[in-house]
Formats: structure tokens, sequence, C-alpha cells
């Protein structure tokens, strides 16, 4: 997962907005599972100061991908096939933020991740989403 994020890392495209998240969990022994973080700044807010929902969903796709990659450089290649996200409850500049996302089914063609993310603080649930890819 480190190595697939450092990929996205470099990159000169979308994924620079990203640069804050970082790793803060993965296993190795049981792939599936990715937890990350981030500190809201003013470029992830809307014009209202609440964290953008372009970005959740962005987060969504990312987080999820990352999930389906921590099975093997054999999934690390992949391409989105449908998403959806539901917004709950807004976050702020400041406002520290966790991304978990699971892979729940892995197939020969299809996978399927389930992404929440969470206020660090209150654990009050910002957003939940669904992400199915094509591998």
């Amino acid at each position: 997962v480190k190595k697939c994020w450092n990929q996205y890392l470099i990159s000169e495209g979308f994924d620079t907005n990203f640069r804050n998240l970082k790793i803060i969990e993965e296993e190795s022994n049981k792939p599936g599972k990715v937890v990350m973080k981030f500190v809201v700044q003013k470029e992830h807010t809307n014009r209202h100061g609440g964290l953008h929902g372009g970005f959740i969903s962005s987060l969504v796709d990312i987080v999820g991908s990352l999930s389906v990659s921590s099975f093997g450089e054999k999934y690390s290649k992949h391409v989105s096939a449908d998403i959806n996200v539901s917004f709950m409850r807004g976050a702020k500049i400041g406002d520290e933020v966790i991304v978990e996302a699971k892979c729940e089914k892995l197939g020969r063609s299809l996978a399927f991740t389930v992404v929440e993310l969470y206020n660090s603080k209150t654990k009050n649930i910002i957003a939940e989403g669904r992400h199915t890819k094509f591998i």
C-alpha cells in the first residue's frame, strides 16, 4: 500500500491535492483494510468553508482503491465502475478526519469497497461511500 500511495504522491496530476493524507493503518498480513487521516485545509473546502463534497468523493475513490491494491501488485491497476457517497455531516478547516476503507469483496473482475470518513475527535460520521472497481 505504501508503494502504491507513493506513486499517487509523485504524480503531477489531480492526486497532488491529497499530499497531506497519511496512512495510519494497513495490515500487510491481512489485506483489504486501509486507514488514513488528514487535517482539513482551506484548499479542501467549498465556498461555505466546509469540506467539499467533491473532495470527499475523491477520497472514497482513492482510499477505496488502496484497499483493493493492498491485496498485492496484481490488484494495483483498476478503474472505477461505480461510486456513490452519502454526506451526513460537515467538517471545517482544522478538523482531523479519519478515512477508513475496506474491500468487502474481491472477485475475478470486480472489487467492492466501503469507505467511511469520520471526525477523529467526535467520532461523528461525515460521509459513507461505496466504490466498485473493475480489476
